[in-house]
């Protein structure tokens, strides 16, 4: 039969909250703090905003240092790889010389043992 029109309808969402610039829909995810609204002149785009106007005053600051350390630390995993693969290689040629070595070691012997004693 028919449903009854509590059944029907969205659940209250409460009260909505206005954004206070287009740029903070992205807050919390994917934002990009404004570098104006904390200061004293304030941003002069208001709502019109691309940037984040809800993240907390020195967010830019903080994300900045964050990058930086991320930077850094993948220039030293490059570095820390890099020195990896060249201790690999050094290794490897070591261990081809010390074959070449040992060949070598193994036919000088076996050219003694054929020879006659004087």
């Amino acid at each position: 039969m028919g449903e009854s029109s509590t059944e029907s309808a969205p659940a209250d969402p409460g009260p909505v909250r206005a954004l206070p610039s287009i740029g903070s829909a992205a807050h919390g995810v994917d934002c990009r703090p404004c570098a104006w609204f904390w200061k004293s002149e304030g941003c002069k785009n208001g709502k019109a905003c691309r940037h984040c106007h809800l993240c907390p005053e020195g967010e830019i600051r903080r994300k900045k240092k964050m990058k930086q350390e991320d930077i850094k630390q993948a220039v030293a995993s490059q570095r820390a790889q890099q020195q990896l693969q060249d201790h690999l290689v050094q290794m490897q040629m070591l261990q081809q010389m010390q074959a070449s070595m040992m060949v070598a070691n193994m036919v000088q012997m076996s050219q003694a043992a054929f020879q006659p004693f004087s």
